[in-house]
């Protein structure tokens, strides 16, 4: 095939000489940058150099005992340094020096049993010079110049993102890097060989199965170097520096003998080497020497024994977060100590994270704020409430103290910066400046570049970046469970996960910068497809032809759905349209004929921009009737009809003109006419309108004076009767002594009912002198609009007397909570109004067909108003009725004489006289509030 003219030339095995009958089968060929070409046969390798027609062998086949070939040659690849590298069906690789033709035979680990086929298939090498070898057995890595086995890569079935299958067929490098392998059922795989910094660790056999699929929810770095990992559900797993299972710690059966728990949610270790071993079963103390548990729970004061965290200060103590408390053990105490707030007050929540501050100072992350415990405390103090601006979200997940003595804090709404400040401390979000949503990641680290690391993301305060972590980068750990984290002392970070151990070397850490080209994918105009090379000059729309969709697509395969994009059509878009990765496609309907310009950028996986753009031009042609010729002409037929169409309108409005002047002085001597009856009418509605108010008013007062002077009729009657009592007695007295015929016991009784009647007839005069006063002060406030100073408890009280009367001789109650002491400048006679018609109306409405109803007046000072409550536990209203309560009218008893201005009289004193607000709370069943914030 010539790619340049695209023609094919057929040859036949015998037209080029040298190619013997056994050599029509061919696996391989591959040009030399010499122009030789190799051609790898089942019979072995030819060479057919650049300006011969005679193919020569160089390596020929052999049959052995088995009967096998030995010497197919299935895969060529050039290698450098004049090698060039040959795979054989049988698995021989050979180095060949093409000048020379001198072969090396590189050692053979043989990965499948003698004398079965360990091809090699495929082979290519790295930009970093080593080799790969696709053989039956798995993946080869080998040293470029010697050939030399550096590793070898065999599939795991219980390594889901290893090696697929062992048949590797075929290897590409992208010009990305990423290397890509090819499998016989297998499928398609890729594997960045450049990615040093990242690896998972997924687990070994021995020891109990204790680190078998392993699922890590703790760390911890003994003073020996030992790496223990605790799991969920298997114990404690122990590993050496160089991450190789050496021991373990398994649940025993028996209860209360060794490790009886296998969740292991938190580890420390100890001055004395003990280790710390945190359960949702309490604490347990682990002696490596003696291989002895000490339990501490319930008894020991761990009352909550779901342990999350374990943290030892500079002070030896050990700290206890818990799912809902906080602890600690302080060094040579045997007793666990619960920690509270101020005034005793437990403290409460999930507890997550503990740092410690050069100063000594503790730092504490719960679910339910940020804490601190200064270094001469005991008491842990809330920091994020005292904080402007504070942290938006309590829960905190992660703390970490870097190296500056800056404190960093993840919340569940994201990772915060503190500032301490001569007046306190500030929280700046990053996460919200960089716009990710969410936690951080909770463990948070710090490498020795000063980068700070999660399981998730990687912050550079430095240069203000921050960095996603994917499965593109090689964080395949399931899920990365929070608290299970720590930072080695030579400096690798360690995140446990639900399907193994992520191991972070940050010294070798490189972000992903790859360039993605972007391309187009599809192409259609007019909802019609067209061919994707049609667009190199750019796209054209042909009259009729005014929809455009385009499909695009950045070649980024490392995270293809991480990939953002954006697009605009310069001249329809003002600004860049972004989509997804789900959504790659860009369509234009009804475009106007003109010249414009599609524009598509895209980002990589880790969403740096690519410099890689596509711009093409596109040019909607327009429909003859859209030319500027015929639209000149149109315009110009148009100023035409125009112009006798105005012609022709003129008349018609001059003759229209005169109609409607004399229909205006008809309507408008009509108008007139109206707006006079219309305004005599509406004065004759206000004045009857203030009427009806007025007389409300004073049936109110009619009420009062009638209830008052019933009131005082008692009193009065009383001392009435008194006096006539003692006149007659008088009477009897005197006629006795008067005949002298009084006995001294007769004087002693006389002088007992004079003193007792006295008694009664001045109690019952005074009463009635109070209750007049009140009704005289109530009266005059209520006939009066004047404006006084008064003090709001004493009048409330006047007002319950003055009202009782009302309701003295029923089950119903109305209660007065007043403070002393508020004092108020403002309108009393308003303010008994409004109250004697909200009493009414509970009597009436809220109280109907009940025998007993409270009703409570309740004052406070709320800032610069006074807030007044009015409520019953009445029937209350519907929501319909509680809508139009003080439209003027309104009533839901007029067949019972109702007029519907209570209510209404009610909001016009309180907004108009008083100047202030009334708001109805009701529901049917559950009584009315009648809130008022009037000003003091």
């Amino acid at each position: 095939l010539d790619p340049r003219t695209s023609k094919i030339s057929s040859y036949r095995v015998g037209v080029i000489g040298g190619l013997a009958p056994r050599d029509d089968f061919i696996h391989v060929l591959h040009f030399d940058p010499q122009g030789d070409l190799w051609i790898g046969t089942r019979a072995g390798l030819r060479r057919l150099r650049a300006r011969s027609t005679q193919i020569e062998p160089v390596l020929s086949s052999s049959v052995d005992a088995s009967g096998l070939d030995t010497d197919t040659v299935y895969s060529l690849l050039e290698a450098g340094d004049g090698l060039l590298w040959v795979g054989t069906q049988m698995g021989s690789l050979l180095l060949v020096d093409r000048r020379t033709l001198a072969v090396q035979r590189p050692q053979i680990e043989q990965g499948t049993a003698p004398g079965t086929l360990d091809s090699v298939s495929a082979m290519v090498r790295l930009r970093n010079g080593d080799v790969w070898l696709g053989r039956s057995s798995g993946l080869e890595v080998r040293e470029a110049g010697s050939g030399r086995l550096l590793r070898r890569i065999r599939h795991d079935p219980g390594r889901p993102t290893g090696l697929a299958g062992n048949e590797v067929r075929a290897l590409l490098q992208d010009r990305s890097g990423l290397l890509w392998v090819g499998g016989f059922g297998g499928g398609v795989q890729w594997h960045d060989p450049n990615n040093h910094w990242a690896k998972v660790l997924r687990g070994a056999t021995g020891h109990n199965g204790v680190f078998e699929r392993p699922d890590i929810s703790s760390l911890l770095e003994r003073r020996n170097g030992e790496l223990w990992l605790g799991t969920r559900g298997r114990g404690v797993a122990i590993l050496d520096a160089d991450l190789n299972l050496v021991g373990g710690l398994s649940p025993e059966t028996q209860s209360g003998e060794g490790l009886s728990v296998g969740w292991i949610t938190a580890l420390a270790e100890d001055s004395s080497e003990h280790v710390w071993l945190g359960t949702r079963d309490g604490l347990r103390r682990y002696d490596p020497i003696s291989g002895v548990f000490e339990r501490f729970g319930v008894d020991e004061g761990l009352v909550n024994l779901s342990v999350r965290r374990l943290f030892i200060d500079s002070r030896k103590a050990l700290w206890i977060g818990t799912g809902d408390g906080l602890f600690v053990l302080r060094s040579g105490q045997g007793q666990v100590e619960r920690l509270s707030l101020a005034e005793a007050r437990p403290l409460l929540g999930e507890f997550n994270a503990f740092a410690e501050g050069k100063d000594g100072s503790l730092w504490i992350g719960a679910s339910t704020g940020l804490f601190r415990v200064a270094v001469d405390s005991r008491t842990p103090q809330r920091i994020d409430d005292q904080a402007d601006p504070g942290l938006p979200h309590p829960s905190v997940v992660g703390l970490l103290i870097d190296r500056h003595n800056q404190l960093w804090v993840d919340t569940v709404e994201g990772l915060y910066r503190m500032h301490e400040r001569s007046a306190g401390w500030a929280f700046e979000s990053v996460s919200l400046r960089m716009g990710v949503a969410g936690d951080f990641g909770a463990n948070l680290l710090e490498a020795s570049d000063g980068r700070i690391w999660s399981h998730r993301q990687v912050y550079d305060p430095a240069n203000d970046h921050l960095y996603s972590l994917t499965r593109g980068d090689g964080v395949d750990f399931g899920t990365g469970w929070f608290r299970s984290y720590l930072q080695t002392r030579d400096g690798r970070l360690l995140f446990g996960g639900s399907r193994g151990l992520l191991v972070i070397e940050p010294h070798h850490f490189q972000p992903w910068t790859y360039q993605p080209p972007l391309v187009l994918t599809d192409l259609r105009v007019a909802d019609r497809s067209r061919p994707i090379a049609e667009s190199a000059s750019g796209v054209v729309l042909n009259p009729g032809q005014r929809s455009l969709s385009v499909e695009f697509a950045a070649l980024d395969f490392s995270g293809p759905q991480r990939v953002n994009y954006a697009y605009r059509l310069t001249g329809i878009d003002e600004d860049w349209v972004a989509t997804s990765a789900a959504l790659r496609v860009a369509t234009y309907r009804n475009l106007p004929p003109g010249n414009y310009r599609l524009q598509v950028r895209a980002s990589n996986r880790s969403g740096e921009l690519s410099k890689q753009e596509i711009d093409l031009p596109v040019t909607v042609v327009p429909a003859w009737w859209q030319t500027r010729s015929f639209a000149a002409a149109a315009l110009l037929a148009g100023l035409l009809l125009a112009a006798f169409a105005m012609r022709l309108r003129l008349a018609l409005m001059r003759q229209q003109a005169a109609a409607l002047e004399a229909l205006v002085a008809s309507r408008t001597e009509e108008l007139s006419q109206a707006k006079a009856h219309a305004e005599q009418s509406l004065s004759q509605l206000e004045r009857a309108k203030d009427q009806l108010v007025e007389a409300e008013k004073m049936a109110s007062l009619g009420a009062l004076v009638a209830g008052v002077a019933h009131e005082i009729n008692t009193p009065l009657g009383i001392a009435v009767t008194a006096a006539s009592h003692l006149s007659d007695i008088s009477k009897q007295a005197e006629a006795r002594l008067n005949e002298g015929l009084m006995t001294k016991g007769e004087l002693k009784a006389w002088q007992l009912t004079v003193a007792e009647g006295n008694s009664l007839i001045l109690g019952n005069l005074e009463r009635a002198g109070r209750l007049v006063s009140s009704f005289k002060r109530v009266a005059v406030d209520q006939s009066s609009e004047e404006r006084r100073h008064f003090e709001l408890r004493g009048f409330l009280e006047e007002v319950r007397t003055a009202l009782r009367p009302g309701f003295r001789r029923t089950r119903y109650a109305l209660a007065i909570e007043c403070p002393p002491g508020i004092e108020l400048d403002t309108f009393p006679g308003a303010l008994f109004q409004i109250f004697t018609n909200l009493v009414n109306n509970a009597l009436v409405h809220a109280f109907d067909g009940r025998e007993t109803g409270h009703m409570t007046i309740a004052a406070r000072i709320d800032g610069n108003e006074l807030e007044l409550r009015f409520t019953d536990d009445g029937n209350g209203m519907p929501s319909d009725v509680a809508a139009r309560a003080f439209d003027p009218f309104f009533t839901t008893r007029r067949s019972a004489g109702g007029s519907g201005l209570g209510l209404h009289l009610v909001y016009n004193l309180v907004t108009q006289l008083l100047r202030g607000r009334i708001e109805l709370r009701t529901s049917v069943g559950n009584g009315c509030e009648f809130l008022l914030r009037l000003p003091l």
